[in-house]
């Protein structure tokens, strides 16, 4: 059975709808995840987080992926509260 072509239209249309109602809703989520956070004087500050190889037994096992696991975690906290993405400097 061949489809029309207003079958067609209306698939289109609605998939476009679908694409924007899912956009919204992504939106609207970050928006709510944004009011639940408590507000911090330090919010609007930048921050600056040094990474040091570590002494002692524990810390001197911690290898590069530890901290790129960390990186991606805190990239993902900022993300999630709507602040862009890290800058990385080496």
């Amino acid at each position: 059975m061949d489809e029309c072509p207003e079958d067609k239209y209306m698939l289109d249309m609605a998939r476009k709808a679908l694409e924007q109602a899912m956009e919204e809703e992504r939106r609207i989520q970050n928006l709510l995840l944004k009011s639940l956070l408590p507000k911090d004087d330090a919010d609007e500050r930048d921050s600056i987080l040094e990474v040091r190889a570590g002494k002692g037994p524990l810390l001197s096992r911690t290898s590069r992926s530890d901290f790129l696991q960390v990186s991606a975690w805190l990239q993902h906290c900022q993300v999630m509260a709507g602040l862009g993405k890290i800058e990385e400097r080496v």
